[in-house]
Protein backbone atom coordinates (compact mmCIF):
# COMPACT_ATOMS: atom_id res chain seq x y z
CA UNK A 1 0.00 0.00 0.00
CA UNK A 2 2.65 2.53 0.59
CA UNK A 3 3.95 1.93 -2.88
CA UNK A 4 0.62 2.11 -4.43
CA UNK A 5 0.42 5.72 -2.02
CA UNK A 6 4.05 6.90 -3.64
CA UNK A 7 2.72 5.95 -7.55
CA UNK A 8 -0.45 7.69 -6.61
CA UNK A 9 1.43 10.84 -5.29
CA UNK A 10 3.90 11.01 -7.83
CA UNK A 11 1.36 10.29 -10.77
CA UNK A 12 -0.62 13.31 -9.33
CA UNK A 13 2.60 15.66 -9.61
CA UNK A 14 4.32 14.52 -12.45
CA UNK A 15 3.11 17.83 -14.57
CA UNK A 16 4.70 19.70 -11.93
CA UNK A 17 8.36 18.01 -11.98
CA UNK A 18 10.92 19.37 -14.01
CA UNK A 19 12.32 17.39 -16.50
CA UNK A 20 15.81 16.53 -14.67
CA UNK A 21 13.61 16.29 -11.44
CA UNK A 22 11.78 13.42 -12.80
CA UNK A 23 14.34 11.66 -14.25
CA UNK A 24 16.41 11.84 -11.00
CA UNK A 25 13.26 10.39 -9.47
CA UNK A 26 13.12 7.26 -11.82
CA UNK A 27 16.73 6.61 -11.60
CA UNK A 28 16.71 7.08 -7.93
CA UNK A 29 13.74 4.78 -7.63
CA UNK A 30 15.60 2.31 -9.91
CA UNK A 31 18.25 2.46 -7.63
CA UNK A 32 16.71 2.04 -4.44
CA UNK A 33 14.79 -0.71 -5.60
CA UNK A 34 18.36 -2.49 -7.03
CA UNK A 35 19.90 -1.35 -3.73
CA UNK A 36 17.22 -2.88 -1.21
CA UNK A 37 17.54 -6.08 -3.05
CA UNK A 38 21.17 -5.95 -3.08
CA UNK A 39 21.34 -5.57 0.84
CA UNK A 40 18.56 -8.03 1.72
CA UNK A 41 20.62 -11.03 -0.23
CA UNK A 42 21.40 -13.70 2.06
CA UNK A 43 18.80 -12.73 4.65
CA UNK A 44 15.55 -12.51 3.17
CA UNK A 45 16.33 -14.03 -0.51
CA UNK A 46 12.30 -13.61 -1.22
CA UNK A 47 12.65 -9.75 -0.66
CA UNK A 48 16.00 -10.03 -2.19
CA UNK A 49 14.10 -11.26 -5.22
CA UNK A 50 11.28 -9.35 -5.19
CA UNK A 51 12.92 -5.85 -4.99
CA UNK A 52 15.10 -6.70 -8.31
CA UNK A 53 12.23 -8.03 -10.25
CA UNK A 54 10.38 -4.25 -9.14
CA UNK A 55 13.65 -2.58 -10.14
CA UNK A 56 13.84 -3.80 -13.21
CA UNK A 57 10.14 -2.93 -14.11
CA UNK A 58 11.14 0.39 -12.89
CA UNK A 59 14.18 0.24 -15.68
CA UNK A 60 11.14 0.00 -18.72
CA UNK A 61 9.52 2.95 -16.99
CA UNK A 62 12.62 4.80 -17.16
CA UNK A 63 13.72 3.80 -20.57
CA UNK A 64 10.22 4.91 -21.96
CA UNK A 65 9.40 8.14 -19.59
CA UNK A 66 13.01 9.37 -20.68
CA UNK A 67 11.98 9.56 -24.18
CA UNK A 68 8.79 11.36 -23.38
CA UNK A 69 10.02 13.63 -21.19
CA UNK A 70 12.41 14.63 -23.71
CA UNK A 71 10.10 14.34 -26.68
CA UNK A 72 13.12 11.76 -28.24
CA UNK A 73 12.23 10.86 -31.99
CA UNK A 74 13.01 7.16 -30.61
CA UNK A 75 11.71 4.09 -32.35
CA UNK A 76 10.03 2.28 -29.89
CA UNK A 77 11.69 -0.61 -30.00
CA UNK A 78 14.75 0.36 -29.21
CA UNK A 79 12.81 0.93 -26.06
CA UNK A 80 12.51 -2.87 -25.68
CA UNK A 81 15.87 -3.81 -26.46
CA UNK A 82 17.39 -1.55 -23.70
CA UNK A 83 14.74 -3.44 -21.21
CA UNK A 84 14.89 -6.94 -22.48
CA UNK A 85 19.24 -5.86 -22.31
CA UNK A 86 18.98 -4.58 -18.85
CA UNK A 87 16.63 -7.96 -17.67
CA UNK A 88 19.18 -10.44 -19.52
CA UNK A 89 22.30 -8.56 -17.41
CA UNK A 90 19.90 -9.00 -14.45
CA UNK A 91 19.47 -12.61 -14.74
CA UNK A 92 23.48 -12.90 -15.89
CA UNK A 93 24.47 -10.91 -12.82
CA UNK A 94 21.66 -12.41 -10.56
CA UNK A 95 20.77 -16.15 -11.76
CA UNK A 96 17.54 -15.30 -10.52
CA UNK A 97 13.88 -16.13 -12.13
CA UNK A 98 12.03 -13.33 -12.31
CA UNK A 99 15.15 -11.91 -14.39
CA UNK A 100 14.88 -14.63 -16.85
CA UNK A 101 11.17 -14.07 -16.98
CA UNK A 102 11.81 -10.75 -17.99
CA UNK A 103 14.32 -11.32 -20.55
CA UNK A 104 11.76 -14.29 -22.12
CA UNK A 105 9.26 -11.89 -22.10
CA UNK A 106 10.95 -8.84 -23.20
CA UNK A 107 13.66 -10.20 -25.95
CA UNK A 108 10.55 -11.50 -28.33
CA UNK A 109 8.14 -7.69 -27.43
CA UNK A 110 11.59 -6.53 -28.95
CA UNK A 111 11.65 -8.39 -32.31
CA UNK A 112 7.71 -8.41 -32.33
CA UNK A 113 8.41 -4.18 -32.35
CA UNK A 114 11.16 -4.10 -34.56
CA UNK A 115 9.61 -6.18 -37.31
CA UNK A 116 5.62 -4.20 -37.19
CA UNK A 117 8.22 -0.70 -37.41
CA UNK A 118 10.04 -2.14 -40.50
CA UNK A 119 6.69 -3.50 -42.33
CA UNK A 120 5.22 -0.18 -41.58
CA UNK A 121 8.02 1.61 -42.72
CA UNK A 122 8.20 -0.98 -45.90
CA UNK A 123 4.36 -0.40 -46.63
Amino acid sequence: MLAAGALLFVAAHWDELAPPGRIALLVGLMSALHLGGALATGRFEALASTLHAVGTATLGATVFLAGQTYHLETRWPEGFLLWALGAGAGWWLLRDWPQAAFAAVLTPAWLVAEWTARAEALG
